[in-house]
């Protein structure tokens, strides 16, 4: 009697594979979205509060004033160094701060904003309404 040959995986099997992976990626994707989502706003949380510490270390050094110009954090590398970027979610990418006399929580240009004059001197914003993950706004960081 002939032996037959050894065949290899059939269509059907392969398809299955497929379907089965297609799946478990269907699963995945939507969980590492969010995971990404969570640690890009997670850097832009950090970013503010090491500007706001250098805000601190300014306003401390220079007896009791704050910086005039959010370029004047630049003007040494004591304070501030490299970029601040902004990743809200919404709004596109960015690294441009404003400098404003007056805060306005209701504004959303998607721009970091530094409190350059009036009552809220010296304060540091992020001029956006959405709302991070957990839905906090992100004007109220």
């Amino acid at each position: 009697m002939a032996r037959r040959a050894d065949r290899g995986f059939t269509l059907i099997e392969l398809m299955i594979v497929v379907a089965i992976i297609a799946v478990l990626a269907l699963i995945a994707l939507p969980r590492f979205s969010s995971m990404i989502r969570k640690a890009n706003e997670a850097g832009t949380k950090g970013h503010l509060g090491s500007t706001r510490g250098a805000i601190r270390l300014y306003y401390m050094d220079n007896e009791q004033v704050f910086p005039p110009t959010f370029e004047s954090l630049r003007v040494s590398s004591k304070y501030l160094t490299g970029s601040v970027i902004l990743f809200t979610g919404v709004h596109p990418v960015s690294e441009t701060v404003d400098d404003v006399a007056a805060f306005n929580a209701a504004s959303d240009v998607g721009h970091w904003a530094y409190v350059s004059a009036g009552h809220d001197i010296g304060y540091f914003w992020i001029q956006c309404t959405h709302t991070d993950s957990s839905g906090t706004p992100w004007s109220q960081y």
